[in-house]
């Protein structure tokens, strides 16, 4: 499914067609598809909303990139009793190779580096940093505060 030169009604008929099949419970968009560009009217995330998709907004707040970094290697790392809180699957091959191939940014090292693909990364940090609330989707973290995580990978820190 591409949005390339796709116009914001069309791609949430697109992903109602979709969810036909396959209801999405719980959906989070770029917050900043709610921003007006400029344009008249409403913004693309106005427009998908009013056809019928139902999304939530990311967290792009100040430091929210790498708060969203560390929360995705908490739940990969998990715990001793559980194991990770997050599994990803090979049916989604974006997100294997980006959490395969992306660095960590040069400059600023507690991110990633964004002149990479992280299209797929992106989202799954959007995920997890969205604070779904019983949706059922995403699970909440369960972790002793007191025990320190054990760095299996010292590149990655999980």
């Amino acid at each position: 499914l591409t949005t390339t030169q796709t116009h914001a009604a069309d791609f949430a008929n697109m992903i109602l067609e979709i969810e036909q099949h396959d209801p999405v419970r719980y959906g989070v968009l770029d917050s900043s598809t709610w921003s007006n560009r400029g344009e008249t009217g409403s913004s693309i995330a106005e427009e998908m909303i009013n056809r019928g998709v139902i999304w939530y907004p990311s967290d792009r707040s100040p430091g929210s990139r790498v708060s969203g970094k560390l929360m995705v290697h908490k739940y990969l790392q998990g715990d001793e009793e559980n194991g990770p809180f997050l599994r990803i699957f090979e049916t989604c091959p974006m997100l294997v190779k980006e959490l395969s191939t992306i660095e960590l940014d040069t400059k600023k090292t507690e991110d990633v580096n964004t002149d990479m693909p992280d299209h797929a990364y992106d989202a799954l940090r959007y995920g997890l940093t969205s604070r779904p609330q019983n949706r059922g989707s995403i699970s909440t973290i369960h972790r002793n505060q007191t025990r320190k995580p054990v760095v299996v990978d010292p590149y990655f820190g999980y």
